[in-house]
């Protein structure tokens, strides 16, 4: 099974970073594991999700699960100053082989600028606020589009009264979050793995409205998979551990 993973999730998979800390007079800093602590707004729904990130990233190195993203999810995590690297320390998908899904319409044809926005969010939405409302078909015959846009990409745009048709159920504010699921609907991909839970809430509203696929919080996919037990966290909440795992 497919999974289109939004960013919040790839956010709260973040659970502890490295920090170095000063040590008495005349001696070296002292290189330590700070884990995420749980923050005292944090709902206790939240908090579930994020528990079951590490059994998601267990499925998914065993083959039971295949997590994937797509350009406009990574240009959301680079904005926030965050990178993609394998490996990276504390997050509990390092080690998972992400598959990359083509875009619907890539953003940069029509609107170079804008993929350099650092206010991502605000950049995204304007541009499906264009497709919904500023896109001809003429522009497709610019020599420069012509060059680069894909046949998956034309087909997407001929097709864009699925994205008005979805548009219309929400406000603009939601429009980058419709664009996703837009993504995940022309990759045939029945799921977008997030822990918006007002996103969740939007979605039940509109009951299958907004495309065929569909926002599904952490503890839901695990449900839907049958998986009842969860892998432990790496790390307790606050915690600080030197680099040999003892805590501190």
């Amino acid at each position: 099974m497919k999974v289109l993973v939004d960013n919040s999730v790839l956010s709260d998979a973040k659970v502890a970073h490295l920090s170095i800390e000063s040590g008495p007079p005349n001696t070296n800093r002292l290189l330590t594991i700070q884990a995420r602590p749980l923050k005292e707004q944090q709902s206790r729904w939240k908090q579930d999700q994020i528990e079951c990130l590490p059994t998601i990233a267990r499925l998914e190195q065993k083959g039971s699960l295949s997590l994937c993203l797509y350009e406009e999810i990574i240009f959301e995590k680079q904005s926030s100053g965050q990178s993609f690297s394998r490996f990276s320390f504390g997050d509990l998908f390092s080690q998972v082989d992400f598959i990359r899904l083509p875009s619907p319409v890539r953003r940069g044809i029509f609107f170079p600028d804008s993929v350099l926005d650092p206010r991502h969010q605000l950049g995204l939405s304007h541009f499906v606020e264009w497709l919904c409302e500023g896109y001809s078909p003429r522009i497709l015959r610019s020599p420069v589009v012509e060059r680069v846009i894909s046949a998956f990409e034309i087909s997407n745009l001929q097709d864009c009264g699925t994205l008005k048709k979805m548009c219309r159920k929400v406000s603009k504010k939601h429009y980058a979050d419709v664009f996703h699921l837009w993504a995940g609907h022309v990759n045939n991909i029945p799921w977008f793995l997030t822990t918006d839970k007002k996103l969740i809430n939007l979605a039940d509203q509109h009951h299958r409205a907004l495309g065929r696929c569909v926002p599904i919080s952490p503890e839901m996919l695990l449900e839907h998979l049958g998986v009842t037990e969860r892998d432990p966290m790496p790390f307790e909440y606050g915690q600080r551990y030197s680099l040999s795992g003892n805590t501190e």
